[in-house]
């Protein structure tokens, strides 16, 4: 059952980005998105009107454009684990000529960062960010559709439908509300 925590999982939370940091509700739907992906289930009592400032019908317009005349499958991606990376930090971010705060870079722990990074997982050919494919697999009955070059991939699971952005080469794509 699709509920407003899970899908608060798929609201941007980053303080920028406040206008999509809760679900909304257009008309007969509720809706996600954190500006990467969106997802929209039947309407959820308790999930306010989309406002101001919110994405409202460009979202209903995406979601029905984007899985129109699909089909879907259920598929599967393995999600590799993170390769981790030790690197030595110089700890010249952390530059305060009118304190001893030396001792205190913000960038690391003792002059060593570990990176860790996750590799893309590849669909068709169209490269995914892992983290959003494993949010994705979280849902029940998922169901994927073939990826499209510069389209955002489909996707439907048990109470609703989805839309994933590619990986673009500066990141990510997203979605453009405005």
């Amino acid at each position: 059952m699709i509920t407003k925590e899970l899908l608060q999982k798929f609201c941007a939370d980053e303080l920028e980005k406040y206008h999509i940091s809760k679900p909304f509700t257009v008309g007969e739907f509720s809706y996600a998105t954190n500006g990467h992906i969106i997802v929209q289930v039947p309407k959820i009592e308790g999930i306010p009107e989309s406002a101001e400032g919110q994405p409202g019908a460009r979202v209903e317009a995406l979601i029905a454009d984007g899985v129109k005349d699909l089909s879907f499958a259920a598929r599967r991606f393995l999600i590799e684990d993170p390769v981790r990376k030790t690197l030595k930090c110089d700890c010249s971010s952390h530059a305060c000529p009118t304190c001893c705060c030396a001792d205190n870079c913000e960038d690391c722990e003792d002059g060593v960062i570990i990176e860790e990074r996750r590799k893309e997982v590849v669909i068709d050919g169209i490269s995914f960010d892992p983290w959003y494919i494993e949010l994705m697999q979280s849902l029940s009955g998922l169901e994927i559709s073939v990826a499209r070059a510069g389209k955002p991939l489909a996707f439907k699971f048990e109470g609703g439908f989805g839309l994933l952005m590619p990986r673009a080469w500066t990141g990510h794509d997203y979605f453009r509300f405005r």
